[in-house]
């Protein structure tokens, strides 16, 4: 990844969070008894998919991947993941892949609908399927 599409991931993700944030405070406010977390922890997948739509937005074509519960954006071997505080990372990563507990490689997705489809397929809690706030 060269330093202009760094800087095109970086803009996006920062844009993804944010809108992750919103819908969570959202979320929250209208459902007191079931609060999402402050580290969005169980929004992987929805703030995965939001962001692949900014970097589409930027020009980038990049990967939505599924591990073993978390999803993130993949681009030319860097992980994009705008929730990976729950791990105890910054609160955006853009960094090369290296797999850990939480960044392993289940399966891609290049298009939401398909990932939403395997979400569904596979049995991802309703209020977790990606799609909500694209």
């Amino acid at each position: 990844m060269n330093a202009i599409e760094k800087r095109k991931c970086l803009n996006a993700a920062r844009r993804a969070r944010r809108a992750v944030e919103r819908y969570r405070d959202e979320y929250n406010r209208a459902n007191k008894d079931l609060q999402i977390c402050a580290d969005l922890e169980g929004l992987c997948a929805i703030a995965s998919v939001k962001l692949f739509n900014e970097l589409q937005k930027e020009g980038i074509k990049a990967t939505i991947v599924e591990g073993d519960c978390h999803a993130f954006v993949m681009y030319k071997g860097y992980v994009i993941d705008v929730t990976a505080e729950q791990f105890g990372e910054p609160f955006i990563v853009c960094r090369p892949f290296v797999s850990t507990e939480w960044w392993e490689v289940q399966a891609y997705f290049k298009t939401v609908k398909s990932f939403i489809a395997h979400q569904k397929r596979v049995g991802w809690p309703d209020d977790q399927i990606a799609g909500v706030i694209l």
